[in-house]
């Protein structure tokens, strides 16, 4: 019955094994029993029995399917959770590479600017000294013209004057001086050794120098003045300028004027130059850049009042 049929043909106790398959309602036991006559037993109709095990198998099918899928499910869900860390992982590894390189972008762009800039710093240091050696000639060319002094810059190839000269690039004189030499002064009223020049009265002279002190601070005076007794003898009634504190070798600059004459005297003797310091210097002084000349044709109609002046 419903496809399954058994038949033994021996008294004994035989076992029926059969599937139940999807649909069935009804299960049926037929018996033929032999026992001297032939009757037919019903043995069992399990309708009601079977609907309760199709319920009880479909459950535990159910049940079954349910925790598979559960189970794939989880399984799912914990390599769902992985790949999001994965993801997650991956994208703060990505994050921290676009900071990286944006960083390395900018410190790049930063290395070329500093390069750049040390360049240009570079560039500018070395305009600068050029330009201060240019100032420091066109100035020396500009005061060639009519210049009394016939070695300003005290370069050994030339007379030195009579002056101790010591090159610019000695420990003992202070940096930064655009000349090559310079003369060292180690007490006061230094006179040069060469002619003195003429000069009228009221002439306008001007007389400048790049002075420094070997340490610490000492005043210094440029002067002109007339003789007495002889061409070069110690000086008196002099007109000087103001005392200057000494700075750095090239940046103090003196430019002095005065009147060579009193008023009193109609022709004015000639008139040495003088280097003078009037303190102690620590242990020297030293000058270079000195220059002399007669300015009194551009200065009429200046207002040139004689008075003595000075600057750094």
């Amino acid at each position: 019955m419903n496809g399954v049929q058994v038949a033994w043909g021996n008294a004994s106790w035989n076992t029926v094994s059969f599937e139940l398959k999807a649909g069935w309602n009804t299960v049926e036991f037929l018996v033929n029993q032999w026992t001297g006559q032939a009757y037919i037993n019903l043995g069992l109709k399990l309708s009601d029995k079977v609907a309760e095990m199709y319920s009880g198998l479909g459950v535990s099918a159910l049940a079954n399917a349910a925790g598979v899928l559960s189970s794939n499910v989880s399984q799912i869900g914990n390599d769902v959770v992985s790949n999001s860390q994965s993801i997650t992982q991956l994208r703060n590894a990505l994050t921290q590479t676009d900071a990286n390189v944006a960083s390395k972008a900018d410190q790049t762009a930063m290395n070329s600017l500093t390069g750049r800039v040390e360049k240009t710093e570079s560039g500018l240091t070395a305009a600068n000294a050029n330009i201060t050696s240019l100032k420091s000639a066109v100035r020396a060319g500009n005061a060639s013209g009519g210049d009394l002094i016939p070695n300003p810059t005290f370069d050994p190839a030339y007379d030195q004057m009579g002056f101790s000269v010591v090159a610019t690039t000695a420990e003992e004189v202070p940096p930064g001086c655009p000349y090559g030499y310079a003369a060292r002064i180690a007490s006061r009223d230094h006179h040069p050794n060469f002619a003195a020049f003429p000069a009228t009265l009221n002439d306008v002279i001007e007389i400048s120098a790049l002075v420094a002190c070997g340490a610490g601070t000492a005043n210094f005076n440029l002067y002109v003045a007339p003789p007495f007794g002889q061409i070069r003898a110690p000086v008196r009634h002099s007109w000087r300028g103001r005392e200057i504190t000494l700075r750095d070798l090239a940046e103090n600059h003196l430019a002095l004027q005065g009147h060579a004459g009193d008023g009193g005297q109609g022709l004015y003797p000639p008139v040495p130059a003088d280097l003078a310091e009037t303190a102690r210097m620590a242990p020297y002084g030293f000058v270079t850049d000195w220059h002399m000349r007669n300015v009194t044709a551009a200065q009429k109609g200046s207002g040139y009042c004689g008075c003595h002046g000075g600057g750094g």
